[in-house]
């Protein structure tokens, strides 16, 4: 995920900071699966811009961009789908924006909210692990929620929230499908190195 706020802010004329930029990069060198830009503080033009740079440079190398809660941005942008706040649209209405091979999926913090994800391609439950980022939203969910969750779950449960290298065999071992993760890259001083371990653990897990 995305986090521009991390970084200096970009030269007038440009998108990114050249410090976000080489992360960004790095991390698709890497072999990330897929970036979602979570840039609750833009408007929809600054974002529109954001998107559109990643997905020309993410398409060629198969990794996918997807918008968070902004649909028309997703869909005017290129993008391969949208990341569904719990109070965002309903899955059904955001398809019929972003088109239906579009991916589309949501964020859930418990086996109740599963409802919403009906249709959805996947969802996003977390916090796991207690994380700066996500201290907002509650105390940390733990393994035996997600596995809770997992176990109930029609859709592919991501694990988000704290989630290191170390962590992520555990996560797919109490169901989770795959990990989202923020800091564990973006602060990371070799991200492509990064990206390339949490790929070893996950095929290993």
């Amino acid at each position: 995920m995305t986090d521009g706020q991390r970084f200096p802010e970009a030269p007038a004329g440009e998108v990114f900071s050249r410090e976000e930029w080489r992360v960004l990069e790095a991390a698709v060198e890497g072999g990330v699966g897929a970036i979602q830009v979570r840039e609750k503080e833009l408007d929809g033009g600054a974002l529109y811009a954001r998107v559109s740079v990643l997905v020309s440079v993410c398409r060629p190398k198969g990794v996918r961009v997807l918008v968070n809660d902004r649909a028309d941005v997703a869909h005017a942008a290129g993008a391969d789908g949208v990341h569904l706040p719990g109070a965002g649209l309903s899955v059904d209405d955001a398809r019929a924006v972003v088109g239906r091979e579009a991916r589309v999926g949501r964020s859930i913090h418990d086996r109740v909210e599963l409802a919403a994800c009906r249709g959805a391609d996947y969802a996003i439950f977390g916090p796991i692990f207690d994380t700066p980022s996500k201290q907002r939203y509650g105390a940390p969910q733990g393994l035996e929620r997600l596995a809770d969750v997992s176990r109930t779950s029609d859709v592919p449960i991501v694990g988000i929230g704290g989630i290191t290298v170390d962590r992520a065999r555990d996560v797919l071992a109490s169901g989770a499908a795959g990990v989202a993760v923020m800091g564990a890259i973006l602060s990371a001083d070799h991200p492509h190195e990064v990206v390339r371990a949490f790929r070893e653990a996950l095929v290993r897990a």
